[in-house]
């Protein structure tokens, strides 16, 4: 409505720096197919107060994707803590393996390895739950490499080296 009173319209207005990273090249596939995690934001809820996070504080009726934005990358340890050692059901491990990958990603980005990195990467992938979400952020479909996810190249390789390990 206060667009239309402007004479704005949405589609003339930039995406958010992080919205634009995620969707490069992809625009015609938005939907519940490209982003994996489709549970409802109760899940996140529980997760938050979980973690001893106020969940007003993270999440308000305009987030767009909160199984990403509503995690903060310095509290990875925490997520991974939780994830391995508490009582959770399977969609708040999915709401973890968001929040885990989401912070790896950001450390990535920093040109940081994370000294969890490899021990999430393996739990999340011996899970057995997250296939989905693992090959959202594996996707090397864009032949430009710096469209990636920075967490991209650190997935990959794990994962390769965990087939070779088995070899």
């Amino acid at each position: 409505m206060a667009l239309q009173q402007t004479g704005l319209s949405v589609a003339s207005l930039p995406l958010a720096p992080a919205a634009e990273r995620r969707y490069v090249g992809r625009t015609e596939e938005l939907g519940a197919a490209l982003l994996p995690f489709n549970k409802p934001s109760e899940v996140i809820v529980r997760v938050l107060r979980k973690l001893g996070a106020n969940p007003t504080e993270r999440l308000d009726e305009f987030d767009q994707d909160p199984e990403y934005t509503a995690c903060r990358s310095e509290e990875l340890p925490l997520y991974y803590e939780l994830y391995v050692q508490g009582p959770l059901d399977p969609s708040e491990r999915e709401v973890l393996c968001c929040f885990m990958l989401e912070g790896l990603n950001d450390f990535c980005g920093e040109g940081i390895t994370h000294p969890l990195q490899g021990s999430i990467f393996d739990a999340l992938i011996e899970a057995g739950l997250h296939s989905e979400e693992l090959d959202y952020w594996t996707d090397t479909s864009d032949p430009d490499a710096e469209n990636w996810w920075p967490v991209t190249k650190a997935l990959v390789a794990h994962r390769s080296s965990r087939v070779s390990r088995r070899d």
